[in-house]
């Protein structure tokens, strides 16, 4: 289960009266982790998946992730085409402002996916073993993850590239692909109910 799990969320505030102290921390940590997915070089996949492991793993030394550091690694994927893909046929008949409203959704489900499971992986080790270059713009970098355990998972990730920049669209675990595995929960949930994305919306909105 934790290894379907890590395919789910490797792609996938605070009070407002609190010390001025507390406040110039909670800036400061804001602005270096802001700096990770928007600093890196994008022009190679490989790159771009060392980076956003190297940032999973810094983030996760306290054992948890903040709002800001789960939204920076959602910086390393192209989040509008994922979202896009997540809603299979239904993404080409609808309107443009309804797929807005989904991609936000969805952000906010990915981050808090990001936040509730990624701290198993505390202690963890990315590895890079080859680039897979399907494509000029399609690549698939084979990686491996080291648990505080020992425990050995590969990791496959699928990068397309877009205006010379590399962004990760689904990672692979175990035989499952993320992004394609929720397009068959998301349109199972659209075909229920007759394409109405809002009740997609409000079921994702109310995952924990």
């Amino acid at each position: 289960m934790k290894k379907l799990i890590l395919s789910s969320v490797l792609l996938l505030s605070a009070p407002l009266a609190v010390a001025e102290s507390q406040q110039a921390t909670m800036l400061k940590a804001s602005a270096a982790a802001g700096a990770a997915s928007a600093n890196v070089d994008r022009s190679d996949a490989s790159q771009v998946v060392t980076e956003a492991g190297q940032s999973a793993i810094k983030y996760l030394s306290d054992g948890a992730l903040s709002e800001s550091e789960a939204q920076d690694l959602l910086g390393f994927l192209d989040v509008e085409r994922v979202a896009k893909f997540t809603l299979g046929r239904y993404g080409r008949t609808l309107d443009e402002a309804d797929i807005t409203r989904f991609t936000a959704a969805f952000e906010k489900y990915a981050s808090h996916q990001f936040q509730t499971h990624l701290a198993d992986f505390k202690g963890a080790d990315l590895k890079v073993i080859e680039t897979i270059n399907r494509k000029p713009d399609d690549a698939v970098v084979k990686t491996e993850i080291k648990t505080a355990t020992g425990e050995i998972q590969a990791v496959n990730w699928r990068l397309m590239k877009n205006d010379s920049q590399w962004n990760v669209v689904d990672v692979e675990a175990l035989g499952f692909w993320f992004a394609i595995e929720q397009r068959a929960q998301f349109t199972a949930v659209l075909d229920k109910t007759g394409g109405d994305v809002d009740a997609l919306i409000a079921k994702i909105s109310a995952k924990k």
